[in-house]
């Protein structure tokens, strides 16, 4: 792909990133193209569908997730486990297309998806012995449990869309409870 071309598809990939976590799923390629200041053509371009485009999106957060959590995996720090976790539930609320797209995708889609997302899981659990091994995180936690609480977090956090202070401290409250 040519270098101008090369930029034009990321510039839109966070534009519908950003349009995407304002309006959800159901928000407009127009809208994306517009924040992108490209036309919509060239966003059919680069994503033949909308659908392309939302999978391109989720894609491009969950492989953000993996670098931030190999880059704290590799300093064996027992506090990478608290950073990667608040980095998950910090703006869960303004991600919810991420579960549209995954229910509405492809299976080779939801696959590379799930292929992502258990790389994800497989990072928390060497963070979790990092915090473990310290002493920062109750030793009778597993991945099981923390991604039943994150759904939890995620749905709290929804019933308190609005209200940052009320988010936070719900966030906080969390993760105070995963402490040994």
């Amino acid at each position: 792909m040519r270098a101008d071309a090369q930029r034009s598809r990321a510039r839109v990939l966070r534009a519908a990133d950003a349009v995407f976590n304002a309006r959800g799923a159901g928000a407009s390629t127009e809208e994306v193209a517009r924040v992108a200041g490209v036309g919509v053509a060239t966003v059919f371009r680069h994503f033949p569908t909308k659908q392309a485009l939302l999978e391109a999106v989720v894609h491009t957060r969950l492989e953000a997730l993996l670098a931030a959590g190999r880059a704290l995996a590799a300093t064996g720090g027992p506090d990478g486990f608290y950073t990667l976790f608040a980095h998950l539930i910090d703006g869960a609320v303004a991600k919810r297309a991420i579960g549209d797209v995954l229910l509405g995708g492809s299976e080779a889609f939801r696959d590379s998806s799930y292929a992502l997302a258990a790389d994800l899981w497989a990072l928390f659990d060497e963070l979790m012995a990092s915090a473990k091994a310290a002493g920062q995180l109750r030793p009778d936690l597993d991945t099981d449990d923390l991604q039943a609480i994150l759904a939890g977090v995620h749905q709290s956090l929804l019933q308190a869309a609005g209200d940052r202070a009320r988010q936070a401290r719900l966030a906080d409250v969390v993760l105070r409870g995963l402490r040994p």
